[in-house]
């Protein structure tokens, strides 16, 4: 069981990143601030071999990612979902668009496919994912491969 640390007592957003050798827990962090990437998760920008996993849960429209967040979001694998994201609460407003929720899955490796998404305005946005042992020809262990349920 992985928990927020710390866990604020307001909105914010959760990033967890995982090694794909052993799915050991790398990072886990939790910001308050829209435009911040942690430290302990930024480090893991553009590196293969690393899995993020990012949510929000019912989050003020006007707190939507910005800025580096956005940024390092876009970076590792935010795709369709968060571009619509952005779209929805520039064209409508945040009188409109009220509260999301948004989840992104990926590797932190920046060359490989999108990542992962979920996104709702009125409600919570559920992402299923799974992890899958890789082996060699020879049968060895090369770690695990991410992919949506």
């Amino acid at each position: 069981r992985i928990i927020p640390d710390p866990f604020p007592n307001a909105q914010f957003y959760w990033l967890v990143v995982l090694d794909l050798q052993d799915l050991s827990v790398v990072a886990n962090a939790t910001t308050t601030v829209a435009s911040d990437v942690p430290a302990s998760v930024a480090a893991y920008a553009g590196k293969p071999g690393y899995f993020l996993i990012m949510l929000s849960n019912r989050t003020w429209a006007a707190f939507a990612p910005t800025g580096n967040l956005a940024a390092f979001l876009s970076q590792v694998g935010a795709g369709r979902a968060f571009r619509r994201l952005e779209q929805l609460i520039e064209q409508l407003g945040t009188g409109t668009v009220v509260k999301f929720s948004y989840c992104l899955a990926a590797t932190t490796d920046d060359r490989d496919e999108p990542g992962m998404e979920a996104m709702d305005l009125n409600g919570m946005s559920f992402l299923t994912i799974k992890f899958t042992p890789i082996y060699d020809s020879d049968g060895n262990f090369l770690g695990y491969a991410p992919g949506q349920t």
